[in-house]
């Protein structure tokens, strides 16, 4: 008997969760924007605002051209279609490797990293599309005076910010069993 066959074997995680999971993020962000593209803007080109919650949420339809909280916002043209993309792909190659990388018994991450790719898919979409990213979920409330404005974000937004923060409870509370045998 061979030492590979008497390792025991690691499972991994299947691509086919992966491919499922981000494919219904990424059509759920693009079927979203492209009702908030057509019930948020007037004829005249004007946003249109829905209240959701008075006082603290609205649906208000916004053209991000940077990535998140505006960064490179007010770069040139070429810049930003140059990064956002290449990032994107990187991103997109990135948790692809990971996944397959990830032994069957990390749930979170499992559940996290199609979350974040179908994320990165629809604002990439998005940037290929238009050269920019359709937001339109304002959340903002008023204290001590003034109103506070949370940047505007989408679905995509929504699965990569809940995708991270499972990666992060992953690598706080989730013991590392060490690297498997023969690896």
């Amino acid at each position: 008997m061979n030492v590979s066959e008497a390792a025991p074997t690691i499972r991994r995680a299947r691509l086919p969760f992966l491919i499922v999971v981000a494919a219904v993020v990424a059509v759920l962000d693009l079927a979203s924007k492209a009702w908030a593209q057509a019930r948020l803007e007037t004829p005249e080109g004007f946003p249109h605002v829905i209240d959701v919650v008075p006082g603290w949420f609205d649906f208000s339809l916004a053209r991000n051209r940077g990535g998140a909280w505006s960064f490179l916002h007010d770069a040139p043209e070429r810049v930003r279609m140059a990064f956002f993309p290449t990032v994107s792909v990187l991103a997109i190659v990135v948790i692809v490797v990971a996944y397959r990388r990830l032994r069957h018994d990390q749930w979170l991450a499992k559940v996290a990293l199609p979350l974040v790719l179908g994320g990165a898919i629809g604002n990439l979409v998005d940037r290929l599309r238009y050269g920019f990213v359709i937001d339109f979920l304002h959340a903002y409330g008023t204290w001590g005076g003034a109103t506070h404005h949370f940047p505007t974000f989408n679905v995509a937004d929504v699965g990569i910010t809940v995708g991270s923060i499972l990666l992060a409870l992953e690598s706080i509370f989730v013991p590392d069993p060490g690297p498997p045998p023969n690896d």
